[in-house]
């Protein structure tokens, strides 16, 4: 049997859940018998049970996969766990992921797609020096109703030859971008597969960035619903010593669209797609200094898909308010100064067809020279108008933090009618002086465990809140769970809100684990 590795997934984060329901209320709570977490038989390794991912399908039913660390007589086990509508337990069993035994896999991802749970994992075969990339799909049963190979990469190192799926923002299209080895100091280069829902290949297609990866900062994809695909590539410019950003729309593969999204100070760092309709394409984004990787503020564009033309740019500097909170003098404009980790974390539209961006840290990391007040882990929440009128910028305090493995359990953010939603874990203290209006430099609290892992100790004041923010920026908090009663987190893996206004998250407690259900 083949044991396997897990990635950190966060690309759950990124999706932008949505809602019929017009306002934030408290939602009814369900929440699943809590199971027992198993720990790494080695006692120095700090290992527990890990929730990979909640996926559901058309019935109402969640399937968590989850792992179990390895035991002094065998190895880690994978296995899938099927609740009901009321998150009752329907079944728990193991999952032999069709692999060559005697090679670890890599999970790549989990999630729902076309309303069936989906596992991508990939392998590499040293004996057939290849790295393959495979898919399988779940039944009511836990059995697997479809599997296959989808891409493959020659390649003789484990290291090289690295998969990266992306998803179109309502998960009617995704692409697997393959970055295959480098060959004598050559130019780095991507083949890229993209398939509908039904995991159907609608097209591929090669791409040489033209450079060589000492030159490339970054290459970030994004997708369309349609299947185009967005790549913004940030290059070193020998001459002026600077990063330069340029966006490529890949409509036609042969002959991508350059954008040049640069101005005499500054360029676009980080984009992301919050609408589309039949004529253009909204972005939403941050923008960095020239030489340096320190967000300034959002940026909002508008791509026509017929004309290809860039019809709207806006740039929006960090107000007054923001830089000061994180302890930078207000000046316009910025130039060398600038917000350290903030970058796109979030995005969504809402039914009127204005935009969320929410930026701030995917991950946390921690030394012993690290700032531990919530200051600088905080996020700065912003709403565009159709047009990309500032409609309001909001700094939103985070008080919770992680001891294992520094990830952080993070905040899930989604829509509901024209109101954001935050669903998040926090310190009391820090949520009572949001309420009042006052700064707050408090230390984070932590909750002993990983993003997804569940050894959970002991977590001082944090509780888990909804926190409603209205059309005009107002907010509320909802408290779901008192630290006294409930020593539970939420995971960074919730499902979509679902048609019947539900959305299900995994949850995390004393050495166990669960689901929590949150009925609006």
């Amino acid at each position: 049997m083949a044991s396997f590795k897990i990635k950190i997934i966060t690309l759950f984060i990124c999706a932008s859940y949505f809602s019929t329901a017009q306002t934030i209320t408290k939602p009814k709570v369900i929440k699943s018998e809590q199971y027992k977490s198993v720990r790494d038989w080695d006692p120095l390794k700090l290992e527990y049970t890990t929730i990979i991912g909640i996926a559901n399908d058309s019935i109402g039913n969640s399937y968590l996969l989850k792992s179990d660390p390895r035991q002094k007589d065998k190895l880690g086990l994978l296995s899938i766990e099927i609740f009901d509508n009321n998150l009752k337990q329907l079944l728990s069993k193991n999952l032999e992921v069709p692999a060559d035994a005697g090679h670890f896999y890599n999970i790549e991802n989990y999630y729902t797609l076309n309303n069936t749970p989906t596992l991508f994992y990939s392998q590499f075969q040293k004996d057939k020096s290849k790295k393959v990339f495979y898919f399988l799909q779940l039944d009511n049963k836990g059995n697997f109703s479809k599997k296959g190979k989808m891409v493959e990469v020659i390649t003789k190192e484990e290291n090289h030859g690295n998969f990266e799926i992306i998803q179109s923002k309502n998960r009617n299209t995704f692409m697997v971008v393959v970055y295959p080895p480098i060959k004598n100091k050559g130019n780095m280069t991507a083949s890229c597969f993209v398939f509908n829902d039904k995991i159907e290949k609608l097209k591929s297609f090669e791409v040489d960035f033209k450079n060589n990866p000492d030159n490339i900062l970054k290459s970030e994809w994004t997708l369309s619903e349609e299947g185009i695909p967005f790549c913004l590539v940030g290059v070193k410019d020998p001459k002026l010593k600077k990063y330069q950003s340029s966006l490529f729309m890949y409509e036609d593969t042969n002959n991508p669209t350059q954008y040049d999204l640069n101005k005499k100070d500054n360029r676009v760092s980080d984009l992301m797609i919050t609408l589309e309709d039949k004529d253009e394409i909204t972005f939403v984004g941050n923008y960095v200094g020239m030489d340096h990787d320190l967000s300034q503020g959002a940026v909002f564009l508008k791509i026509g898909k017929s004309d290809k033309k860039v019809k709207i740019v806006k740039t929006n500097q960090f107000s007054d308010e923001v830089l000061a909170y994180f302890k930078i003098k207000p000046i316009k404009p910025l130039t060398e100064k600038g917000i350290e980790y903030q970058s796109p974390y979030w995005a969504g539209s809402t039914p009127s067809r204005n935009s969320f961006l929410v930026l701030g840290r995917f991950v946390n990391y921690f030394t012993s020279k690290s700032d531990y007040t919530n200051t600088g882990h905080s996020f700065v929440i912003m709403k565009f108008g159709p047009n990309g009128e500032l409609l309001f910028e909001k700094i939103q305090p985070y008080g919770n933090t992680a001891y294992i493995g520094n990830e952080g359990i993070r905040p899930n953010y989604f829509i509901m009618g024209e109101e954001l939603g935050v669903l998040h874990n926090n310190r009391e203290k820090i949520v009572e002086k949001i309420k009042k209006g006052i700064p707050s430099e408090d230390k984070l609290g932590g909750s002993q465990v990983s993003h997804a892992n569940s050894g959970l100790g002991k977590r001082g004041d944090i509780n888990l809140y909804l926190q409603a923010f209205n059309s005009s920026g107002q907010s509320r908090f909802i408290q779901l769970t008192n630290h006294e009663v409930d020593q539970i987190s939420v995971t960074n893996n919730p499902t979509w809100i679902r048609k019947d206004n539900s959305m299900v998250v995994g949850i995390i407690g004393l050495q166990s684990y669960g689901l929590m259900k949150l009925n609006f």
